[in-house]
């Protein structure tokens, strides 16, 4: 009996995520299926009924059905993750290349938040903001101390913990951000003056660099670092590109050490610049054996010259294609360490109340056919996960 009590929750997570799903209108070629009305789908809706009016306890049912999403999606691949909704509006700014807000980087130290960094061009840097600068008020909400906790409805156990952290940094990002072109009053600690300082910020668009450094080494050699594949990517990797070969530039270097990936058809559009019109820059396949195939165009402007690419071990995904691409066409050199090892494509999909899931739809391949996704069990992903790990005890980092 106890056994029973002790397993419904779980029933209760994984009833209600197969509800979603079936509820749902993410992008499913098989609708007519997928939206039929069977069986299944009545069991499961009664199931629901029950344990709405008839459970014998009050059941958090967002916290659970989070949980069970997640666990579900653990056993499937180690790519495919849900998002949640109070997380989705961050993760998708990052890979758009910009947000509406002050312009700073946080973290919490002891009691109160301390800006890391002060984004170049930004809303704060134009007020007067620096590193260092502890922020304490903002808009009349206390960001220190007891204040700041109970504004970010910590409970006593989550103090400490990876819940609770995420909590704060909410409750912080929800005073600092807003719509464009509204005022935030700042009250900073800075501690080098040792004072309190008042500073207004108008809060504005900020773009989130991902080609951070570009510069001639010498007359002929050229250096681009990429540190993510987001939306406005190419356009930066393409004023960089552009500035250097009017400097002369005959050979670059294009650095994608450390960097995790983004969009596939960024990554193609940045290798289209260095392949001759007509070259396989990469293909992906389906659990269908549809393959679909990217090809270079005439309209790279740096197919004669000289490329070398350097990666390492968190070079990953989106970085990977381009170096395979580079590498299979014999285009360019690659100098560094194994890449992460990362080779299926994830599709975002809308499960309609604000949150989302990253679902592996296909793998995809250099032009040559190699797969680089790494060996992965569903069962076992701490392996996985600590392969990093495992490569510098074996000696090769």
């Amino acid at each position: 009996m106890i056994k029973r009590k002790v397993n419904i929750p779980i029933f209760i997570g994984l009833s209600i995520v197969v509800g979603i799903f079936i509820g749902s209108t993410f992008n499913y070629k098989n609708k007519s299926v997928l939206f039929s009305s069977n069986s299944n789908e009545v069991k499961i809706k009664k199931l629901i009924n029950y344990i709405q009016y008839d459970y014998v306890d009050e059941v958090d049912t967002d916290s659970l059905l989070d949980d069970a999403i997640t666990n579900m999606l653990v056993k499937l691949d180690p790519h495919s993750v849900y998002i949640p909704k109070e997380d989705l509006q961050q993760v998708t700014e990052n890979m758009q290349g910009k947000f509406v807000g002050i312009g700073v980087s946080f973290l919490m130290y002891h009691d109160s938040v301390t800006v890391t960094s002060v984004i170049e061009g930004g809303p704060s840097e134009r007020a007067g903001l620096k590193v260092g600068d502890r922020i304490i008020i903002a808009d009349k909400d206390t960001l220190f101390g007891e204040s700041i906790l109970r504004k970010a409805k910590i409970k006593e156990n989550e103090i400490g913990t990876f819940a609770g952290n995420r909590k704060i940094n909410e409750a912080v990002i929800k005073s600092l951000k807003g719509e464009p072109d509204t005022n935030v009053d700042i009250s900073v600690y800075r501690r080098s003056t040792n004072e309190i300082l008042e500073i207004p910020i108008t809060r504005g668009e900020v773009s989130i660099k991902s080609v951070p450094s570009f510069y001639m080494i010498n007359k002929t050699l050229g250096y681009i670092e990429v540190n993510r594949f987001a939306r406005t990517t190419y356009d930066e990797f393409k004023v960089a590109l552009d500035k250097l070969i009017s400097e002369g530039m005959k050979s670059l270097i294009l650095d994608l050490r450390g960097n995790p990936g983004g969009f596939m058809d960024i990554a193609e559009k940045i290798v289209d610049e260095f392949l001759e019109d007509g070259k396989l820059i990469v293909f992906t396949k389906n659990k269908n054996g549809e393959v679909n195939k990217s090809y270079a165009t005439s309209n790279g402007d740096f197919e004669n010259g000289k490329v070398y690419v350097l990666i390492n071990q968190n070079s990953a995904s989106a970085s990977e294609i381009v170096a395979g691409a580079l590498q299979d066409n014999d285009k360019g050199i690659i100098v560094g360490r194994r890449s992460f090892g990362k080779g299926l494509v994830q599709q975002e999909m809308d499960l309609g109340d604000g949150s989302a899931v990253r679902l592996t739809t296909s793998r995809y391949y250099t032009p040559t056919g190699r797969s680089i996704q790494k060996p992965y069990n569903s069962k076992d992903t701490k392996s996985y996960n600590n392969d990093y790990i495992e490569r510098i005890h074996s000696g090769e980092l």
